[in-house]
């Protein structure tokens, strides 16, 4: 079972409870922690702890009730004490204050509908709550991995600036200057382009073709080109047909790199 998160809505005396997956995708309900005072929190922290263990919790996300105005009043006083008590008898467990405004009122609305009595909300509206307080920081979460996997990267390992190019259809070789690579969503790309040489002193007039291509290092069966060895040998294969999608990401993290590069794409 992989390191789950646990999402919880504090309030007066109840605390509601939501699990993600072991994935950190899907946050769902767990249950609702009873108390018979606002301040008798022991056997609340006892359960908390059990769950922690039980499901092998290493952070835990607790809605944190700000006023619509962005200001903070008695419950965000109360959270905060409550978060010191979790990292004060629950060990080793990260605990994160995460916006709640709204949580409630949306865990509420569609029990409304289904025309469920005050008492009948209260059984489940707080771990509602709580799966909307944890499903929010999740979707957070995720995005900020996705952005993390668009980065810089230095020249691929073991390869110099200048690379050479194989055409296998029309056998042709060229040199190829690498400026930047970068991963995204597991894969390689680079840019570069070819290494024209010095201009040719017969015809100094000669248009050069200008312009930085992306290329993605992919399997043998997807490429368009071969990157030769020293010794001649294939190395790995590139290939310049990307998604759209993946175009579009990719060149959005190159010019960020570099804003000076002209980009030229393969046109379908």
């Amino acid at each position: 079972m992989g390191m789950r998160i646990l999402g919880l809505d504090y309030g007066d005396r109840t605390v509601g409870c939501a699990i993600s997956d072991p994935s950190r995708t899907v946050a769902t309900p767990l249950e609702t922690i009873w108390r018979d005072e606002p301040e008798a929190l022991k056997k609340t922290i006892y359960r908390l702890r059990e769950i922690v263990n039980e499901y092998q919790i290493e952070t835990i996300v607790l809605g944190y009730p700000r006023n619509m105005n962005d200001t903070e009043g008695v419950r965000t006083q109360k959270t905060e004490a409550f978060r010191k008590r979790l990292l004060r008898d629950i060990y080793r467990v990260e605990v994160i204050l995460w916006d709640e405004r709204l949580s409630t009122r949306l865990a509420e609305q569609p029990l409304k509908e289904l025309k469920k009595d005050r008492f009948e909300r209260k059984q489940v509206v707080d771990q509602l709550a709580a799966v909307i307080i944890l499903q929010s920081y999740l979707d957070q979460l995720k995005h900020k991995q996705e952005i993390n996997t668009i980065e810089e990267k230095p020249i691929m390992e073991g390869q110099e600036k200048q690379i050479t190019l194989y055409e296998p259809t029309e056998q042709l070789k060229s040199v190829l200057d690498v400026f930047e690579t970068l991963e995204w969503k597991g894969s390689t790309y680079f840019l570069g382009a070819v290494n024209m040489g010095e201009p040719d002193p017969d015809d100094p007039e000669e248009e050069e073709e200008d312009g930085v291509f992306i290329f993605k290092i992919c399997p043998e069966a997807e490429s368009e080109f071969l990157v030769l060895k020293e010794d001649g040998t294939t190395d790995y294969y590139v290939t310049t047909v990307l998604e759209e999608d993946e175009e579009s990401a990719v060149i959005e993290a190159f010019q960020e790199m570099d804003g000076d590069f002209d980009l030229l794409l393969d046109e379908e």
